[in-house]
């Protein structure tokens, strides 16, 4: 991935998480973005979304198709309901850090070393 071309994704990306709190009915607003695009060598833009919900702190891996626009997310997690090398061993995540092209576990270190 050419990161030379990449609008900052603070620009870019969207507020909204495409979630709702299941305690209040709200939308999920991020409260931090993270570029991890060069990390991730095998995605166009991968984009890490922290939130805050009434059940604890949330983060979502953003895959975009398209390296400047925010296309939406593809999975989410909750941050203190296991720790990285858990998270790492998790099927959906798994699978997501390969897809985008980083192990595992260095995507959940990333993740939890980013968080608010």
């Amino acid at each position: 991935m050419n990161t030379d071309q990449l609008i900052d994704v603070q620009q870019v990306a969207k507020k909204e998480m495409g979630l709702y709190d299941s305690a209040t009915g709200d939308s999920v607003l991020a409260t931090k973005i993270v570029d991890a695009t060069e990390f991730c060598r095998e995605s166009k833009r991968c984009v890490i979304k922290y939130g805050e919900v009434k059940r604890g702190a949330l983060f979502q891996i953003c895959d975009w198709y398209e390296a400047n626009e925010d296309m939406g997310a593809t999975i989410h997690y909750f941050l203190d309901e296991q720790t990285p090398e858990q998270l790492s061993q998790c099927g959906g995540f798994e699978l997501r850090a390969f897809l985008v092209g980083i192990h595992p576990l260095k995507l959940a270190e990333f993740i939890y070393e980013n968080r608010p």
